[in-house]
């Protein structure tokens, strides 16, 4: 036999056979995919990063603390019995979940959220 005859049918059958297989291995994935895998995506894309530690008043009933938002960082103040959090302060900022909260707020920013805790905690108000 010569080997051109041998050779062109191998060839075609690689040529039909490689596309089908890697095609069938897609399938594959995505059928033994878990069924809500979207929502969890979307679950674990919604929840913001924490940035810094959390800063408590002195009668350790509430926090204070930054956390990414969709449109860049915001400033928190919880109630620790709650769990009831209020946004304060909301910066916009591109990429903020990518960036430094040292960078994002700036020195005096930082201190008059700080006073804006203690008057929100002091007893009587």
């Amino acid at each position: 036999m010569d080997k051109a005859k041998i050779s062109r049918p191998l060839a075609t059958a690689i040529v039909v056979l490689v596309p089908l297989a890697v095609i069938a291995w897609h399938w594959l994935a995505l059928l033994s995919r878990p069924p809500h895998l979207d929502e969890i995506v979307a679950e674990l894309g919604s929840i913001g990063r924490f940035m810094g530690e959390p800063v408590p008043n002195h009668a350790g009933t509430k926090l204070l603390f930054i956390e990414t938002t969709e449109h860049g960082y915001g400033t928190y103040l919880a109630d620790v019995a709650s769990g009831k959090r209020t946004l304060l302060f909301e910066q916009a900022e591109q990429g903020a979940a990518f960036g430094d909260v040292n960078e994002a707020f700036s020195a005096g920013l930082r201190a008059t959220l700080a006073l804006l805790m203690c008057a929100r905690t002091t007893p009587g108000k």
